[in-house]
């Protein structure tokens, strides 16, 4: 095909009209980018106000972490980025404390915030791999304080005196997954929202002392205590035995559990032990708002997405920080 001069200035024209688009947006995105203080992160310029503001913990105490969670005195994630232990743990706690996103944290540490995602996710990792069998139930560390469990649940005023935990069902919601199949299994009819489901155990001294899941948020409580196997590991150890765990009426009763009369034909005197086992236990479970309470980043649904955040992992790893912040209360 022959090119006439016309066509020869349009090509041009068009060529140096797409050259100066891709200019354009050359231009924004360095003029859009972020831009990534250049220090190194110390916990000991901040005092102890701002790091409670910060992080949750005081100095003194993150220091503790850091011990506790014995993690390298260096840390290199997968994707290559260094820190120091402190600021790994620093920006775990500092993450989890906001429900904004990693951008807005970008002044306390200097790091970009796909650094901090990375480091954040190894602490998790780490957290999750080294607490799991302690925070599905820490026997040797419970089994010594049963008797003094009960004695408390029986001087708050429960007529049931062998009492040393209550179980429920708590409810941590997510985004629609975009998979059909999954989005019809986690999703709850009644509450109308997609959501995962955790088993709990809370002790009278405020610590979750047992967590198992995720589980579909459509689940029984009953069928999810089956699955836990909670039951035959409590059967299985004989120094549990003659204490009772109280629950909703879905739990049943047997050896150690026990339930609420139901509402129909019920007596003074159950109502009676209804009422105060009720009253008890509403006064034990505020742990559960604590979680969210001082953790934020884990009642930002759109932050839980199936298959891209780790859900299980970052619940249970907060529930071990608020179990060490009662701890150190």
């Amino acid at each position: 095909m022959c090119l006439t001069p016309t066509m020869a200035v349009l090509l041009a024209s068009r060529r140096s009209v797409a050259t100066k688009l891709r200019f354009l947006l050359r231009q924004r995105t360095l003029r859009d980018r972020i831009p990534i203080p250049h220090f190194t992160f110390n916990v000991g310029a901040y005092n102890d106000a701002e790091c409670l503001s910060k992080f949750r913990f005081v100095r003194a105490d993150i220091n503790l972490l850091v011990r506790c969670f014995q993690l390298p005195r260096v840390i290199v994630t997968h994707e290559r980025t260094r820190c120091s232990a402190v600021e790994a743990v620093c920006i775990l706690l500092c993450r989890f404390a906001v429900s904004d996103r990693l951008i807005v944290i970008i002044d306390v540490f200097g790091r970009s915030p796909s650094a901090q995602s990375n480091i954040m996710l190894f602490v998790v990792d780490h957290l999750h791999s080294r607490f799991k069998k302690t925070l599905f139930l820490d026997r040797d560390r419970i089994a010594p304080q049963l008797r003094r469990f009960a004695t408390a649940i029986k001087e708050k005023g429960a007529e049931i005196h062998n009492v040393w935990a209550f179980i429920d069902g708590t409810v941590r919601a997510c985004t629609r997954p975009t998979n059909g199949t999954m989005q019809r299994c986690v999703y709850n009819g009644h509450k109308r929202k997609h959501a995962l489901k955790f088993q709990t155990l809370v002790t009278p001294d405020g610590i979750i002392a047992h967590v198992f899941g995720p589980v579909e948020d459509r689940r029984y409580d009953l069928t999810i205590l089956r699955r836990s196997q909670l039951e035959r590991v409590l059967r299985m150890d004989p120094r549990f035995d003659g204490f009772i765990i109280h629950g909703d009426p879905a739990y049943g009763k047997s050896a150690h559990f026990a339930s609420p009369f139901a509402d129909a034909n019920v007596n003074p005197a159950q109502y009676v032990v209804k009422k105060s086992m009720s009253h008890v236990r509403i006064s034990v479970e505020w742990s559960y708002a604590q979680i969210i309470r001082y953790w934020s980043h884990l009642d930002n649904r759109n932050k839980m997405r199936l298959g891209k955040s780790p859900i299980s992992k970052l619940y249970k790893v907060a529930i071990l920080l608020t179990n060490f912040m009662r701890h150190q209360a």
